[in-house]
């Protein structure tokens, strides 16, 4: 397998650190694209050479655009805690405001849509997806999330009705766009209230999810919430 990924960094002059923030990786993951065995950045654009990448069956290589402004999203107020039944405000921070910014953010529920699976397993290479609905999910293994997951038109939980009260929030999927001179924006997070007492806390993380970006587990991109 020489299918490749980016990694990007950024650096902390006040603790002279560097902490890995996200990763760069095609919608569209080819095992042997030799993704990432060059890379050029100047200001938020990033060009990724792939110099083994397929198209129309030709080897032909690629560089792939991405735009990584991103860098300057974060949540404030992060880590989260909340009790079950409750609404979570959750708000997004930029470090610069002078133009406008589309943003997308999800959460990462172990149930998760088979797309999300898909992608995760490639970016992490976790497992084989051929597992029964009772195995844990590659974004279960990647994040280690314990609180499920629900739809407006779903009361199944990993193909089993939801007699238990398993659901504990509904999922978040929300885009949005800052504009010009705004540094803030908001969305909610609702939680469900089965009236079954659980210890330990629940917990789910979420995090933006632009096209083509994976937000690392270390950095800034993603947030904790404790139900």
């Amino acid at each position: 397998n020489i299918r490749g990924k980016a990694h990007l960094f950024d650096f902390d002059e006040s603790s002279e650190t560097w902490t890995e923030q996200s990763f760069l990786f095609p919608g569209a993951p080819q095992k042997q694209d030799l993704l990432a065995t060059s890379v050029a950045i100047d200001g938020n654009v990033a060009v990724v050479g792939a110099s083994n990448r397929e198209l129309l069956n030709v080897n032909s290589g690629a560089a792939i655009i991405y735009d990584i402004g991103f860098l300057n999203l974060n949540f404030l107020e992060s880590p989260y805690t909340l009790t079950e039944g409750d609404v979570l405000k959750i708000n997004i921070a930029r470090s610069s405001s002078a133009s406008r910014q589309a943003i997308s953010l999800r959460t990462m529920e172990p149930n998760a849509d088979d797309d999300l699976q898909h992608y995760v397993n490639e970016l992490f290479s976790l497992r084989s997806l051929h597992v029964t609905a009772h195995d844990r999910t590659p974004v279960e293994l990647l994040t280690g999330n314990t609180a499920m997951g629900q739809n407006n038109h779903s009361i199944f939980t990993r193909g089993m009705y939801d007699f238990q009260g398993v659901n504990d929030y509904e999922l978040l999927d929300f885009e949005g766009q800052f504009k010009p001179g705004e540094s803030v924006i908001s969305t909610s997070l609702m939680t469900t209230d089965d009236a079954i007492f659980e210890s330990p806390n629940e917990h789910v993380t979420i995090q933006f999810n632009m096209r083509g970006m994976f937000a690392s587990q270390l950095g800034r991109l993603k947030a904790d919430i404790h139900i």
